[in-house]
């Protein structure tokens, strides 16, 4: 994340600091990868994805879901939130094989391996798993380019049933100068990724190429996290 000023110099992503980041570099070798750098970024985003998971599960009530999956769930700071608050909800992580080991232990820690499944994947590469009602993105997208953002809701999209939906729970530009000043500091480091800060209008209109309508924004406590929710129709 100290690259910044040279990736803005060349254009170029800014890897060069980072092993954290290593999912994301288009040449690494997923199999390759060191344990503790598996190990030291899911644990990173288990961290953060409790708080943000707990601020969505403040403003939506899932009560009138069955099942539910989150993607790119990592070691399941959302699934055991949502689990916690409704027992009797199926609920699946789906993440990389890699990040299955820390998830069962989590899950474990928090005695709710009657309640959640891990279920190992690329959603780049390997389909969904097609039992949910709901599916979850809680802060992952803001890591992609529109294009591979379009490839994630495909993926979603093929696996929901007529009627399911897909919840997407990120920090967005809101048109508020202060709140839009602190995402913009993190758009500019997301550039090392490859990644972006968008609006709900934007998410909307990914949602929408994909084939979701029924679009709605929900607000949170927090005026710059926000809930995008589609249906599949």
């Amino acid at each position: 994340m100290m690259d910044l000023s040279q990736v803005i110099k060349s254009g170029t992503k800014g890897f060069a600091t980072s092993e954290m980041w290593a999912y994301q570099k288009e040449e690494s070798n997923i199999n390759g990868l060191a344990p503790e750098i598996i190990a030291a970024y899911s644990q990173n985003m288990d961290a953060s994805s409790r708080f943000w998971a707990n601020l969505a599960l403040d403003d939506m009530d899932l009560s009138s879901f069955g099942s539910l999956l989150d993607v790119g769930g990592g070691a399941g700071g959302m699934a055991c939130e949502v689990a916690k608050r409704y027992s009797s909800m199926k609920i699946g992580i789906f993440d990389l094989p890699h990040v299955g080991q820390l998830a069962e232990a989590n899950i474990t820690y928090n005695h709710l391996g009657s309640h959640i499944r891990f279920y190992p994947g690329n959603f780049f590469e390997d389909p969904l798993p097609t039992s949910f009602e709901l599916a979850t993105l809680v802060r992952v997208l803001h890591d992609w380019p529109n294009s591979e953002v379009s490839r994630i809701l495909t993926a979603i999209y093929t696996a929901l049933p007529t009627g399911g939906k897909v919840m997407i729970c990120e920090c967005l530009y809101t048109g508020d100068k202060i709140w839009d000043k602190e995402r913009a500091n993190q758009h500019a480091r997301l550039l090392l990724v490859g990644g972006k800060v968008r609006s709900a209008l934007e998410f909307s209109a990914l949602l929408s190429d994909v084939g979701f309508g029924e679009i709605v924004t929900f607000d949170t406590s927090m005026p710059n996290f926000k809930i995008i929710q589609g249906r599949k129709n």
